[in-house]
């Protein structure tokens, strides 16, 4: 080991030179649960968001649905940080996703590797096996697959090609089931197409240990891989002393081309690679030497970028770092031709300036060097506690995405939700600007509610005009309708609206009484335009209705019951559709009760009215003003027959002055002639019940040979 302490002190003496300046934090966002949640890859989505990619041990707070232990966990979010959906994916086991990119057909892939083969994970070949599951815009599984062999593998990175198929590495111990041509303990590489299907595998290496963690595809179509190191054999043929970066280059078909090795006697641990703009490489990592290809050590882990030409030879390297640590996971080539690194330190001293933290926990940190690897600017970011950055991308010019996780609640931090959160931030060169709040999202803001931040916050404008920012249809240019509002915030109130005279409308027939008026824009409840109504009381009545018998003026023409017959009518009391001439009405429509004629001479009684037939009763029943006339009694004189009592209740007696030799037949009628029933008559006196008969006039006719004796009575109570 080398003397720490030495180099502290030495190290107190080195500066880097800034040239311009660093950027500002425009937003940050931490995603995660009550667990241990760590994002390692951003990537941004079609539709401007970002996918942020790790893995979780949290079923909580954002990140529910946690299978057991780590899963896969995939964010999605706005462009500006906000969540839309977070998805779990993997087995009860343990899952590690590393990598994710965005499909070809708008979906994404997520790969890293598995120690399981339930729920999502369908196949497991060894204890562990590179898993790769293809999700859509939603982040609903499409496919999954496992790829190795029976001893183990671990998954890295992935890379999506040129001609549409997909390229990962990693590391794997495995020589069967998908793994052929194994050194050792090799990097794998493996091509896919779009259903993940092997198009072809290659094993990379010499008899030690070899571990992909970054690749790219080159010019040529073939592919730059950068992993650890120890062989001095095979494929490698050299180490300079622990774990060394080793650069190798393969064709399309996944062919060996060649390998480089760079490092020192110490660790030295790549953890990226990209093709640069030159057809070269660029590599990222950290390294603890300070000797062979590694020119200063500043202390302890030290970023450590390598610049390679296309066929791998060193073209330069540098080192960057304070007095403790610093380890690079990411680096990209920006549009300007320099270089961003992203990775973490526990450093206050040296190249690092604005630490957060006590040197127990990291911040994030980033460098931009130039094409030549000279620092342009660096900045720490994040809080007290544990913060990493893991990824990195330019979304444009000078702005910039970055991922990691992070244990802090102050500082650049403003929340932690449990024990290391997903991290998300935007950087760019800020100029703060005021926005104004746009509740509504009509575009214009409210002046009253403004914040200054470095870009358009979500739900912000740069407008301040709007003059109700509740009601969406209230803006600057709006059309003023007519609502007695101020709609296109003018000062003024309906002044392009016409305004009508309407007329209250009480009685609903949807004409007005003219007395009553409002003017106005728009149309009023209860009015109408129309002012003719003569009642406003009775929507029965207005101009045009149809004109009924009822002594008023329906149709507003100033007539009454106009075009309408009237007639006399007599009370009908007895129903009998004649009249009494005493009782009458002058009336235009028929009434209950009353009839046109006016001759019935009794409206008490239903059987008596003119051409009513006569019947012996004493009354005038056909109105001619004579009784009974034409009608005869014919009497019997022997014997003589006498009925008493009369009038009687509930019994009448026949006396008969003979005796009768054979029965007589009698029968009883009512003062219509209707015979209501027979009686059979014997012997000198007979006594008939007439308890059942209602009151009034009814007839005993007897008849005694050809003859026939008719004797009147009355029924009372």
């Amino acid at each position: 080991m080398k003397n720490r302490l030495l180099l502290l002190i030495g190290f107190l003496g080195i500066q880097h030179i800034l040239h311009s300046q660093a950027p500002d934090i425009f937003w940050e966002h931490t995603y995660g649960g009550t667990e241990t949640d760590e994002s390692w890859a951003v990537r941004q989505a079609p539709d401007g968001g970002y996918i942020v990619a790790g893995t979780s041990y949290s079923g909580d707070v954002d990140l529910d649905g946690n299978y057991g232990s780590r899963d896969y966990c995939l964010v999605k979010t706005d462009a500006y940080g906000i969540k839309e959906w977070a998805h779990h994916y993997g087995s009860s086991a343990l899952d590690y996703c590393y990598d994710a990119i965005c499909a070809f057909d708008g979906g994404y892939l997520l790969m890293g590797y598995t120690y399981g083969n339930d729920y999502d994970v369908s196949e497991l070949n060894g204890p562990s096996d590179i898993w790769i599951a293809k999700v859509d815009e939603e982040g609903g599984i499409e496919w999954e697959r496992s790829y190795g062999g029976s001893v183990g593998e671990i998954g890295q990175c992935i890379i999506a090609t040129r001609d549409s198929c997909y390229v990962f590495a990693g590391y794997t111990n495995s020589n069967d089931f998908d793994v052929s041509g194994n050194h050792g303990d090799d990097t794998w590489v493996v091509k896919i197409n779009q259903e993940g299907d092997i198009l072809w595998q290659t094993c990379l290496g010499g008899s030690d240990a070899e571990f992909a963690y970054g690749i790219c595809q080159t010019e040529d179509g073939g592919y730059g891989i950068v992993s650890t190191s120890l062989s001095t054999d095979g494929q490698v043929g050299l180490n300079h002393g622990g774990y060394d970066y080793w650069l190798s280059k393969i064709d399309s078909s996944g062919n060996f081309q060649w390998g480089h090795v760079y490092g020192g006697s110490e660790l030295d641990w790549p953890r990226q690679v990209i093709s640069t703009q030159d057809n070269g490489f660029l590599i990222a990592g950290y390294t603890e030497s300070s000797n062979g290809d590694v020119t200063v050590n500043y202390g302890f882990y030290d970023y450590w970028i390598v610049k390679t030409d296309s066929a791998g030879n060193l073209e330069w390297q540098k080192s960057y770092g304070g007095s403790v640590t610093e380890e690079a996971f990411d680096v990209i080539q920006c549009t300007d031709g320099g270089y961003l690194v992203c990775g973490h330190t526990t450093s206050s001293d040296g190249d690092i300036t604005g630490f957060h933290g006590p040197s127990i926990f990291a911040d994030t940190w980033i460098i931009k060097i130039d094409s030549e690897g000279n620092l342009i600017w660096q900045k720490a970011l994040g809080g007290t506690g544990t913060d990493n950055g893991n990824s990195i991308i330019e979304i444009e010019p000078e702005t910039y995405i970055v991922a990691g996780c992070s244990s802090s609640s102050d500082g650049d931090v403003a929340e932690n939700i449990g024990v290391k959160d997903y991290w998300l931030l935007k950087l760019g060169n800020c100029t703060e600007t005021t926005y104004y709040a746009d509740t509504d999202e009509d575009g214009y803001g409210d002046s009253a509610h403004d914040t200054v931040a470095c870009e358009l916050p979500l739900g912000f404008v740069v407008d301040n005009t709007d003059c109700d920012d509740t009601n969406e249809n209230i803006f600057p240019g709006a059309e003023d309708i007519c609502n007695a509002i101020d709609d296109n915030c003018n000062g003024e109130i309906d002044e392009d609206a016409i305004f009508i005279t309407y007329y209250a409308d009480a009685d609903g027939d949807e004409y007005g009484d003219a007395d009553v008026d409002s003017t106005s824009c728009m149309e009023l409840t209860g009015f109408a335009l129309d002012s003719t109504d003569c009642d406003d009381t009775n929507p029965a009545i207005y101009p045009g209705a149809t004109e009924i018998c009822n002594f008023l003026d329906d149709d507003c023409d100033g007539y009454v019951d106009d075009n309408l017959a009237y007639v006399w009518l007599y009370q009908d009391a007895d129903n009998d559709n004649f009249g009494d001439a005493t009782v009458d009405t002058l009336t235009c429509e028929s009434l209950t009760g009353y009839v046109p004629d006016s001759t019935d001479c009794d409206d008490s009684n239903p059987n008596i009215y003119p051409g009513a037939p006569e019947i012996v009763n004493g009354l005038d029943d056909d109105c001619d003003g004579t009784a009974d006339e034409g009608l005869a009694v014919e009497e019997h004189t022997s014997p003589n027959i006498t009925l008493y009592p009369n009038p009687a209740q509930s019994a009448i007696t026949l006396l008969f002055s003979s005796i009768q030799n054979e029965p007589v037949q009698a029968e009883i009628r009512n003062n219509l002639g209707e015979k209501i029933r027979d009686v059979q008559i014997y012997g000198v006196v007979t006594e008939i019940d007439i308890s059942a008969l209602t009151d009034g006039v009814y007839f005993v006719v007897i008849a005694i040979g050809d003859n026939k004796v008719v004797l009147p009575f009355v029924k009372t109570m």
